[in-house]
């Protein structure tokens, strides 16, 4: 392993030790979950276009309902890898 690869592991590793020490938790995003706030940050758009445009869409990912304690239903998830998937499947193809 060279040098550069060793300076770009350990700045990765003071990244996630300063997360954790601030009580935070890095989630891959193949199994991090969104609401429509952070999946409207990643599109570009507002939450309320996520809302009521994108997941209307019958090729938008399925929301995830989470259980609450009073057996109602919780806001709208989405798998974060599941958006990025349908983002990066919207992609213009290459004209020959």
């Amino acid at each position: 392993m060279d040098t550069s690869s060793i300076e770009k592991l350990v700045g990765k590793l003071d990244a996630l030790c300063d997360a954790v020490s601030r009580g935070l938790v890095v989630v891959p995003p193949d199994k991090a979950l969104w609401d429509a706030e952070a999946t409207a940050r990643y599109l570009g758009v507002s939450d309320r276009q996520v809302a009521e445009r994108y997941a209307a869409l019958p090729d938008f990912p399925r929301p995830i309902y989470l259980p609450t304690a009073t057996g109602q239903r919780s806001t709208r998830r989405w798998k974060a890898a599941e958006v990025i998937k349908w983002a990066e499947s919207k992609q213009e193809r290459k004209r020959s």
